[in-house]
């Protein structure tokens, strides 16, 4: 692209070259003037001209440009990510603990600071006879970054049984983001161009990715782990930081009766969190049990059990409730359930067609998280009270292990980076629990681990003079 300057020095040389008598194109002359305004009007051509053109790539479009690429992709386009709701655990009190009580969900919740700021629980919180407190997951009603709040702001019950005496967020809420950034638009463009094919691992990241739950969750990291030892299984490890707690109910118990040929499938509500070990079978005044030894598969993710031929008869009463271990068989609800339907797609929709590919399992599930506990031992600023700041530098280690994906190790140095980013800390040390050692670098136990904490993980205490 040649600038206004160069356009400006190209006439000045031709103009003399071409009359010989218009010599005087030093600066502040009529005709170094006139020349240096048509020049710039030629640069600024040249910049809209040049900003046009890279409208039409992914590499220079932005903001509404950017979207209008994006709706111009293959299978329909695809839409900027709207702004995502703050999410995490609000636990619930009541007075009264003679009895068993149950709080359904959607109470209703305030921030102390902010009024106007409000949250509702997203699941039952269930109190048993003598428990007076039971924390549930609660997401902010309103999407965006202004849900987002440091620990035990969220104190006000607006709505909700009146037994109910008191609440507060042991950890922060985090999640609340703002719409998605042209930058994070433009790697999931360049991810769907790769993910064509649909039964890629790119394929299955980018549409955990791009889902949106019913309750408002978004995925933040989303990864593929292909088993090498049972080909054709694989699983997509997702998070959003917190978990995905609160996603988990018992699953409804499922029973049917074998026609006159026998049955080859059994199916019960997915998708189940583990596989069924233990199928209830009612055979005439008989009833036992049987197990995967007996020559079934279960492929909780579907809800499907495959039996071998022979195993059932004409008549047999089958029930599907409970483990081998006696605990009723549970399955995923919220961003894992809608995901999983995602891959596996809707047999009675042609619209949904599913993304895994023939003869292969996909299992959505969420991250493990493997809690973390320390020791911080921190010198304030002279004047700063080691009071006040502990609560905001729990809150800082909280979220600094929320942005660590799956399978990430946490390093020490950059927790240590985080913390001292507070003007308040002049020094900071980690230690491990109760010990003078020094807390070492945690890798993950597993490529579905998530090195998380929380504030009661956590001890803050005076740094010993050395």
């Amino acid at each position: 692209m040649t600038t206004a300057q160069e356009h400006l020095r190209q006439m000045a040389a031709r103009l003399v070259a071409r009359t010989g008598d218009l010599s005087d194109v030093s600066e502040g002359s009529v005709i170094a003037h006139v020349l240096a305004a048509v020049a710039f009007e030629l640069g600024s051509i040249e910049i809209r001209l040049r900003r046009l053109r890279e409208a039409f790539f992914l590499t220079g479009a932005q903001g509404r440009l950017l979207d209008e690429r994006a709706r111009e992709f293959p299978h329909g386009g695809l839409e900027r990510l709207p702004p995502s709701v703050a999410v995490g655990a609000v636990t619930l009190e009541r007075a009264d603990t003679s009895g068993a009580q149950s709080a359904p969900a959607g109470v209703l919740l305030a921030r102390a600071d902010r009024p106007e700021q409000t949250y509702r629980t997203t699941v039952a919180a269930a109190f048993a006879i003598g428990v007076s407190s039971v924390t549930v997951l609660a997401a902010a009603i309103a999407p965006g970054p202004g849900g987002n709040c440091r620990s035990n702001l969220i104190r006000k019950i607006l709505d909700g049984p009146s037994w109910l005496t008191g609440a507060s967020n042991p950890s922060p809420f985090d999640g609340g983001t703002a719409g998605e950034s042209d930058e994070a638009l433009r790697t999931r463009l360049l991810m769907h161009l790769s993910s064509l094919a649909r039964c890629q691992p790119v394929a299955l990241e980018l549409a955990a990715l791009s889902h949106r739950g019913s309750d408002g969750r978004r995925a933040t990291w989303a990864s593929i782990f292909e088993d090498p030892i049972h080909p054709g299984y694989s699983e997509l490890v997702i998070d959003d930081g917190t978990d995905l707690s609160g996603l988990v109910r018992a699953g409804t118990p499922t029973s049917g009766t074998a026609p006159a040929s026998g049955a080859l499938i059994l199916w019960h509500e997915s998708p189940a969190t583990r596989p069924i070990d233990r199928i209830e079978i009612q055979r005439g005044a008989s009833t036992f049990f049987i197990t995967p030894e007996d020559g079934f598969v279960s492929a909780p993710e579907r809800g499907m059990v495959y039996l071998r031929p022979g195993l059932l008869l004409s008549g047999d009463t089958w029930t599907i409730s409970r483990h081998a271990d006696e605990s009723p068989y549970q399955v995923f609800t919220g961003l894992v359930a809608d995901l999983q339907r995602l891959v596996d797609g809707d047999p009675s929709d042609p619209n949904t067609p599913g993304l895994r590919a023939a003869g292969t399992r996909v299992v959505v599930r969420g991250a493990r998280p493997q809690m973390l506990a320390f020791d911080a031992h921190i010198v304030p600023i002279p004047g700063v009270s080691l009071t006040q700041l502990a609560g905001d530098l729990k809150d800082a280690a909280v979220l600094f292990c929320r942005r660590l994906r799956p399978g990430q190790t946490l390093y020490v140095a950059q927790l240590m980076r985080a913390l001292t980013n507070d003007a308040r800390v002049q020094g900071v040390r980690l230690f491990a629990p109760g010990t003078t050692q020094c807390l070492d670098d945690q890798p993950p136990l597993g490529f579905d681990r998530a090195i998380r904490t929380e504030p009661a993980r956590i001890r803050v205490i005076p740094r010993p003079e050395e």
